[in-house]
């Protein structure tokens, strides 16, 4: 089939070939297309040079990630999801487009009910954002996940820029996968810092700067086990 001016297509670069948009331009190489580039999130219409190779004159039809309905969102940890981001973003290719710097530092974490009585897990971190060289951490950024969606809101500096769609379809391929510990091993964690904090706290002596901060931290990582 020839290309053609306002044909609709579709993309393999763009949501793995599912995403309708128009042509607009075309060039010896490459072909400018005009859709949604959020995946319906934003509803937003933008223009992007990108390879003919690429194009699809049908919709694929490319397995989508298993929804999380699977998952327990009572053993969610923000800890591993957290861990699990940071090696995305500073190690794989596919999210090189993504503005977030790492670290992710953990908020908070809780299990709730929505508005309409849904349970809902929530994570809220902090990030970094590369402002002219220098890194600006950006707090409140949060991640919801319920048993049918997985939603990533990040700060105002990396408003639109794909990062919130690049973060929530690498976490929906590896969430339905990974084996988060079990309610008693977090348990058992917590018990085992809050336990080696009383025992030790009894030797600090009253200059011991470094052995109180040492247990601050050790406190703080029990708080974060917590929801």
């Amino acid at each position: 089939m020839k290309l053609e001016l306002d044909m609709t297509v579709y993309h393999q670069d763009v949501y793995d070939g599912r995403e309708p948009l128009k042509v607009v331009g075309i060039r010896r190489d490459t072909v400018e297309l005009k859709g949604d580039y959020s995946g319906g999130t934003h509803a937003v219409c933008q223009k992007e040079w990108l390879s003919i190779s690429g194009v699809l004159f049908e919709k694929s039809e490319v397995e989508k990630p298993n929804p999380p309905s699977s998952l327990n969102l009572e053993t969610i940890n923000g800890i591993e999801i957290l861990n699990f981001l940071e090696e995305q973003i500073d190690d794989n290719e596919d999210m090189c487009d993504v503005s977030v710097d790492t670290p992710l530092e953990f908020e908070e974490q809780s299990v709730g009910e929505s508005e309409d009585g849904e349970l809902i897990y929530s994570l809220s971190f902090t990030s970094y954002y590369n402002n002219w060289g220098e890194s600006q951490p950006i707090s409140g950024n949060e991640i919801q996940i319920t048993k049918d969606e997985i939603i990533v809101m990040l700060g105002e500096p990396f408003e639109g820029d794909g990062s919130e769609e690049e973060m929530e379809k690498a976490l929906k391929s590896w969430l339905p996968t990974h084996k988060f510990k079990s309610n008693q091993d977090v348990k058992d964690e917590f018990f085992r810092l809050t336990n080696y904090v009383s025992n030790d706290l009894y030797h600090a002596e009253f200059d011991d700067k470094e052995r109180i901060q040492s247990l601050i931290n050790k406190l703080v990582d029990a708080k974060n086990l917590m929801k």
